[in-house]
């Protein structure tokens, strides 16, 4: 198994897949998107990335709106830009 951190291993796909520019992560609020989110935001800047967040709160569960505020709090800290919408 490879000792490579997650920002390690997000900058080598990206920079395997060329990915360059702004750069749409879709954050539910669970462990691994939030994870991803804040792997290409401590990389982003090095391989020229702009990351965006898309938050689509289903209003599935009783709590869907507080994982909506929180991911755009977390956005918030740190800077990302973010949109949260509300379909049912």
């Amino acid at each position: 198994m490879s000792n490579r951190t997650l920002p390690d291993r997000l900058r080598a796909a990206y920079d395997r897949l060329g990915v360059r520019g702004t750069i749409v992560l879709a954050v539910s609020g669970g462990a691994d998107s939030v994870a991803l989110l804040r792997g290409t935001f401590e990389v982003a800047s090095s391989v020229g990335l702009i990351p965006l967040v898309a938050h689509l709160d289903h209003g599935l569960r009783a709590e869907s709106s507080r994982d909506a505020a929180w991911v755009a709090e977390e956005c918030r800290n740190l800077g990302v830009a973010c949109a949260v919408e509300r379909r049912e």
